[in-house]
């Protein structure tokens, strides 16, 4: 079955409705546009466009038209001929990309055009089978790019009907690039009315700023992509907390020239509904961005790099162990068969919920569930995973080389887990190539985790580096190696290592970064 089809909740119907229609011709009409052609062929750009399909409305009068919130990624696992590009609008009056490989100033200039769907977010039930009554406004849209050169840049806008955004561009990977690219998550805003606050004065909390510090000194970079490791947003299922997400990063994820920034997005658990367990589904996710196969865990392959997303949920935003319990075994057999099929280089598995990080297993927290499923899968040396880079704990944090020697069933005071709880015992490896390196970056402008000496969040003693300020952690593929930098907002590096690498002694990090 088509991938439309399985995650759109209304489809457009080929004519736009009365209602919507009679807005729009009527603004339309205001800037004098007429004979503007809706035929769905897609043999070249005249058949979608004609000369009075080109008043850009740039002069703001119709600004409540045009299409916001454009971001891009891979909807199929091709980075090398192909590009996903989402986008929101008030009413579906277009899905039209039209795209180049020079840039021009008006939409019907451009020598390609592409054509996909509009669909609402109005998911039915959630995942107990309950109603749910929240249903996003306005029309997202979804458009993949085929049949592209490799190592190309194409300059693109989206709309139709006359209504057309502004012009950016996007570049394929080419076949034999060395990418660089920018790992991080948690960009979220604070939740409970500043309780969080209240809990770790000491964090750092000046969202958005923050998160909107961070994009921007990403885009700096000029990284090929970005992977966001989940907690995009506070409450999945509230739009306007996506609206202001997608508004921030359309306008920031881009590179001076004007290039902007795929984004392989992962789902955390704030994208699943409301806390603790409110009109929770992944549709929610799977609405606004357009990933590979299911979309919540899928993989994509560059020049010398299998990247590999996974699902860690707890199919709510409260992380429960119960909804763990049925959403890490869906991804075992898969899990196992996607690293089975790469022989790439180098292997990063990538998922929200950490199971090393500043905090203990044992305690029954729904982490450890998927340290029981995924850890003996993920450090086979047979399948060769160099990396895991998770979120979910608002700092940063990197191991040493772990290979874990046993995951030992323990008896806990948590009755969410029915007092169950899985306690890791590890190994730290001199060698990086005889074990997992594991790097917590959940830093992206959410109040941070800080250390505390003593604490629940603590340096603990597999801990290569660690900080808790707002940081994203940049790496690229080099000659025989992959280097691997994460930087402070303000400009200073915090971490740096280059795999592979070997190491006589592990010294743990100082408290210097605790704020």
């Amino acid at each position: 079955m088509d991938k439309v089809f399985e995650k759109k909740y209304a489809r457009v119907p080929i004519i736009v409705p009365i209602a919507l229609f009679a807005v729009a011709a009527v603004a339309i009409a205001s800037l004098g546009l007429s004979g503007i052609k809706t035929t769905t062929t897609s043999t070249g750009i005249e058949d979608h466009l004609t000369a009075s399909d080109t008043a850009e409305l740039s002069d703001g009068r119709l600004e409540f038209l045009k299409p916001k919130q454009v971001h891009l990624s891979w909807s199929t696992n091709d980075v090398y001929h192909t590009m996903t590009v989402v986008w929101w609008s008030q009413f579906p009056l277009g899905n039209k990309v039209v795209y180049d490989t020079v840039s021009h100033d008006r939409s019907w200039e451009y020598a390609h055009v592409a054509e996909g769907n509009s669909y609402q977010i109005k998911p039915s039930v959630d995942r107990h089978g309950n109603p749910i009554t929240t249903q996003f406004d306005g029309w997202y849209h979804e458009v993949e790019l085929t049949g592209l050169e490799p190592g190309t840049t194409y300059h693109f806008r989206v709309g139709g009907l006359g209504v057309y955004s502004q012009e950016w561009s996007f570049k394929t990977i080419g076949l034999d690039e060395k990418v660089d690219f920018v790992m991080g998550g948690d960009s979220r805003r604070p939740w409970g009315g500043g309780y969080e606050i209240k809990v770790s004065p000491t964090a750092i909390s000046n969202w958005p700023w923050a998160r909107d510090w961070v994009t921007t000194e990403v885009a700096a970079e000029d990284p090929d992509f970005i992977v966001f490791i989940g907690d995009m947003v506070n409450e999945g299922r509230n739009q306007e907390h996506w609206n202001n997400w997608f508004d921030s990063f359309q306008e920031r994820l881009v590179t001076e020239n004007g290039r902007m920034i795929p984004i392989v997005a992962i789902i955390g658990n704030h994208e699943m509904g409301a806390y603790p367990d409110e009109e929770s589904t992944y549709e929610w996710f799977k609405g606004v961005f357009a990933n590979p196969g299911n979309e919540l865990w899928y993989s994509l392959d560059f020049p010398n790099l299998h990247l590999t997303a996974l699902s860690t949920t707890g199919q709510c935003i409260g992380t429960w162990w119960s909804g763990a319990q049925i959403e890490a075994p869906q991804q075992d057999e898969w899990l196992r068969e996607d690293l089975t099929g790469s022989d790439a280089e180098w292997k990063i598995v990538a998922f929200h919920v950490p199971y090393y990080s500043g905090y203990v297993t044992g305690t029954g927290y729904a982490s450890e569930i998927y340290l029981k499923h995924w850890a003996p899968i993920i450090e086979n040396s047979a399948y060769g995973v160099d990396i895991v880079a998770t979120g979910h704990v608002h700092d940063y944090m990197r191991s040493y080389p772990i290979k874990t020697t046993e995951i030992e069933e323990v008896e806990t005071d948590n009755p969410y887990s029915d007092y169950t709880g899985y306690l890791a015992h590890y190994e730290l490896k001199g060698d990086s190539e005889e074990g997992v390196t594991y790097i917590v970056q959940g830093a992206w402008g959410a109040p941070t985790d800080p250390y505390v000496k003593g604490g629940d969040c603590d340096i603990r003693d597999f801990m290569a580096s660690a900080a808790a300020r707002p940081s994203y952690t940049l790496a690229e593929i080099t000659d025989g190696g992959m280097h691997i930098e994460t930087k402070d907002i303000a400009g200073p590096t915090l971490d740096e290592f280059t795999l592979p690498y070997t190491i006589d002694n592990f010294p743990v990090p100082e408290y210097e970064y605790v704020i």
